[in-house]
């Protein structure tokens, strides 16, 4: 895993095939995009590889209607959930369909406070720009 977290830093063309390949196992019309999948394990280099494209969807939804932010946020992965933050498109409130539960939620009931911390910071900005 190390070998793939150090190749996907450089963004070139093989790691476009690379996270393509690596994210096809999971994903199917029905189920995860490959952002959701390369958040759900941390591969942030990944993620910033899918980011760079105006296509991606940071909003997408898996069978279980849960985002990127919280696949990353349920895992603790602080790094990839800042970079899904920094996109400033992704719905930090968003409830999955079976708990209604939001990334904050996924992230404190998982003992990931750094990541809890985060959401919870982030979730007042997004609200003071509400109104």
């Amino acid at each position: 895993m190390d070998h793939l977290r150090e190749a996907c830093s450089s963004k070139g063309e093989k790691v476009t095939e690379l996270a393509a390949l690596l994210c096809s196992p999971w994903t199917t019309e029905e189920s995860s995009s490959p952002l959701i999948v390369a958040s759900y394990l941390g591969l942030g280099g990944v993620v910033d590889l899918f980011l760079d494209y105006e296509e991606t969807d940071v909003n997408s939804r898996d069978a279980q209607q849960q985002t990127a932010l919280s696949r990353a946020a349920e895992n603790g992965h602080e790094a990839v959930v800042k970079l899904l933050l920094e996109t400033e498109q992704v719905d930090i409130n968003s409830k999955d369909s079976l708990h209604q539960r939001t990334p904050l939620s996924r992230a404190a009931d998982n003992g990931h406070e750094a990541v809890a911390k985060l959401l919870s910071e982030a979730s007042t900005v997004y609200q003071g720009e509400d109104g």
